[in-house]
């Protein structure tokens, strides 16, 4: 049995049946999956994805679940988990790309900003941080952030 994962793309799996709710589509031999017509790109309505898509069509799309019982659904909508994806590599490239000159407050500061940015964007969680909850202290070469109930604090050594 082939071992499918949620993410994986699909670059160009064959439409192989369509109905009101959705279009069947085989992503290996012998494997389908389906994508509901929420997830069709263009947008369609119930009922009427025939007029996006035909039978033998070549589409791109993603796992986006495993059910129990092995049925998988697909996505079409899959531009924003690429981006997702390749910003989460970025930041773990810039995190382990960091020379000790580059651990400044700023620097720490910078990437823990762009991990807010990405977590609210792509995965809709947001780091509430409360308006003057975090500051640099100069002085002190500390940077102290309130994020919810937990303070953390930034040092530079």
């Amino acid at each position: 049995m082939m071992e499918f994962k949620v993410g994986e793309i699909y670059e160009a799996a064959r439409v192989v049946e369509i109905k009101d709710f959705g279009a069947f589509v085989e992503i290996t031999p012998f494997h389908t999956g389906l994508i509901y017509f929420t997830q069709i790109v263009p947008s369609v309505e119930h009922g009427k994805i025939g007029t996006v898509l035909s039978v033998g069509d070549k589409v791109k799309c993603a796992i986006s679940e495993i059910k129990p019982g092995g049925k998988i659904s697909l996505t079409m909508k899959i531009r924003k988990r690429i981006e997702r994806k390749q910003q989460v590599e970025q930041v773990k490239r810039d995190i382990a790309n960091m020379s000790e000159e580059d651990t400044s407050l700023r620097s720490i500061w910078m990437v823990l900003t762009n991990i807010q940015h990405y977590m609210l964007k792509y995965m809709q969680l947001a780091v509430p941080l409360k308006k003057g909850s975090a500051r640099i202290n100069l002085k002190g070469h500390y940077c102290p952030v309130k994020a919810g109930k937990s303070v953390f604090e930034i040092v530079e050594t």
